[in-house]
């Protein structure tokens, strides 16, 4: 089972991974996001009389559209069924993601992005992806100046959309992440008044 997923291209990523976390002895599942999801297990874990596990993360905020997707398999809170109308919860839940990305693939980039940013950030995406492969340690070096940008950037665009009335749901559309992950990602950046 992998712990982490694949990147697709017009997807941006986020810090954080949606998680699978399973129950031993039971085919329930939970899914959630956390910046970690291995300090996620260890306090889901006390007090729990079953030892949980991480079964499956993938990087980014998809929390919300699963939920929604898996919503009639809910058994309680966070807890799904996955196994018995699926088979497999990590299947399902990978399925699931990629057709998200399949269709998200440049059309959200497209619709709001300007022509020129666009075309730039699918030719970044091609050409780390090709490195990712080819040349690993060049495409490392470029994604980590790309979280670099991303970190300084990312605080200062979620402070300026708050500023100019955008709300924490519209925030967290634009950043592919429920409301509350972007309050819990930007809002810490805002001053108190």
């Amino acid at each position: 089972m992998p712990e982490e997923g694949h990147a697709t291209s017009g997807v941006p990523m986020l810090a954080g991974h949606t998680y699978l976390i399973g129950a031993e002895g039971s085919d329930l599942v939970r899914i959630g996001y956390a910046a970690d999801p291995q300090k996620r297990l260890a306090n889901l874990q006390m007090g729990q009389p079953t030892m949980l596990s991480l079964s499956w993360s993938y990087p980014g905020d998809y929390e919300s559209p699963l939920v929604q997707r898996f919503a009639a398999h809910r058994v309680r809170g966070e807890w799904f069924d996955l196994t018995t109308p699926f088979g497999d919860p990590v299947t399902a839940v990978q399925a699931a993601v990629d057709e998200l990305l399949s269709r998200s693939d440049g059309d959200e980039l497209d619709a709001s992005v300007p022509g020129e940013l666009r075309d730039a950030l699918h030719t970044i995406d091609r050409v780390v992806h090709q490195l990712a492969t080819e040349r690993p340690l060049v495409a490392l070096r470029a994604i980590g100046y790309l979280e670099t940008l991303i970190e300084i950037e990312a605080p200062a665009a979620g402070v300026a959309a708050r500023a100019q009335g955008a709300t924490w749901d519209a925030i967290g559309k634009a950043v592919r992440a429920t409301r509350q992950a972007a309050y819990q990602r930007f809002g810490r950046h805002i001053p108190k008044i």
